[in-house]
């Protein structure tokens, strides 16, 4: 029973608790403080990649059964896997999972997303305005 006890014990709403680890730990964990990944970082993430790919108007299982994808349909697929990435919540295992991939695709995909934002602001702007839209 004890054994997924972390982080102490904290009496109070939701809220409450999110507010404390705002005020504690920030938004974003620290990438070498492993519970803070762990604390901050989880997300929901089907109900990201869902909300945010309505808002991409890309269709979630399509993104996730096809196994080539082309242009900006790639370009989208690809910026959900960094968001989720970029959040240091999950391994690359994971996130791959969620889109049949294997944890080295995320990898090379991550590489290619960095790239991309160097170069394309247009890019850029569609995951600030993805962030901007769901706050998680």
């Amino acid at each position: 029973m004890w054994e997924d006890f972390r982080h102490g014990f904290i009496i109070g709403t939701t809220e409450f608790v999110d507010r404390i680890k705002l005020r504690y730990t920030g938004l974003k964990p620290h990438r070498e403080v492993s519970q803070q990944k762990g604390l901050v970082g989880r997300i929901d993430a089907e109900e990201f990649l869902t909300r945010a790919s309505a808002l991409l108007g890309r269709n979630l299982q399509r993104c996730r059964e096809t196994e080539r994808l082309y242009g900006e349909e790639r370009q989208d697929r690809d910026s959900l896997m960094y968001y989720l990435w970029e959040r240091g919540a999950f391994t690359n295992e994971e996130i791959g999972e969620f889109f049949g991939v294997g944890y080295s695709a995320v990898s090379h995909t991550v590489t290619r997303v960095r790239n991309q934002l160097r170069k394309n602001k247009v890019f850029q702007r569609k995951l600030e305005f993805i962030n901007s839209q769901i706050k998680m």
